[in-house]
């Protein structure tokens, strides 16, 4: 099946509101319990880049394993950072993230670079895959952890229709069509490989599956 893009943000209100509380505990959580487990030793005071944050549940769930880390949180959506730090403020946790408002690739950071990069559901979005791949090699250095989660592309719409119903089946109909554009929207681990590849980074991050859904670009640069 053809990829088809999708708008890079999610700007309006109605839609950001309904990600945000829709209920992906599930594949969040699994998501977060992998990277302690690829990378136990992540602990003390780390400083952490989180590219295409959006509202901060994948970011709280890895602060809940490592309460000591901080994170740097990127994303070029005001209404998701609204709602992100709506929810930093209710848990009293704006010293552990700080936000800013950028789009990649072209990010201007208070930091040259990060022992720990991490994305969730951000690759999807990009027109320019390349935008991510030009970000982890400008803020990586040499052992930096790169931690990167995404949704695979289906072999079918009917099949991508399929896990909408499978996993979203009680959420709004607003959420229900920008799962399903998002899964249209994903490229597939072997399109992720070839960026991987231009990018230099091949020999560096590898491509696994993660969930019946997600799958995993990581590894230490």
């Amino acid at each position: 099946m053809k990829r088809v893009p999708e708008p890079e943000l999610m700007l309006d209100p109605e839609q950001t509101a309904a990600y945000a509380g829709a209920d992906f505990a599930q594949g969040h959580q699994a998501i977060v319990d992998e990277l302690a487990k690829r990378f136990p030793e992540l602990s003390g005071e780390l400083l952490a880049l989180d590219l295409g944050c959006g509202p901060l549940d994948v970011t709280l769930r890895i602060l809940e394993k490592f309460p000591s880390m901080r994170v740097h949180g990127v994303d070029g959506s005001a209404p998701m950072l609204e709602l992100a730090q709506r929810e930093l403020s209710r848990r009293a946790l704006e010293e552990s993230v700080t936000l800013f408002e950028q789009c990649l690739p072209n990010l201007t950071l208070p930091v040259s670079s990060y022992p720990l990069i991490f994305s969730s559901s951000l690759l999807h979005h990009l027109h320019k895959p390349e935008d991510l791949w030009q970000v982890v090699r400008a803020y990586g250095t040499s052992g930096t952890k790169v931690f990167i989660a995404d949704l695979f592309r289906p072999d079918s719409y009917e099949v991508a229709q399929a896990m909408v119903e499978q996993a979203a089946s009680g959420e709004p109909e607003v959420l229900k069509q920008d799962f399903l554009n998002s899964l249209l929207a994903a490229f597939t681990p072997a399109e992720v490989r070839e960026q991987l590849a231009q990018a230099g980074l091949s020999e560096q991050l590898g491509v696994e599956g993660l969930t019946e859904r997600h799958m995993l670009i990581s590894g230490i640069l």
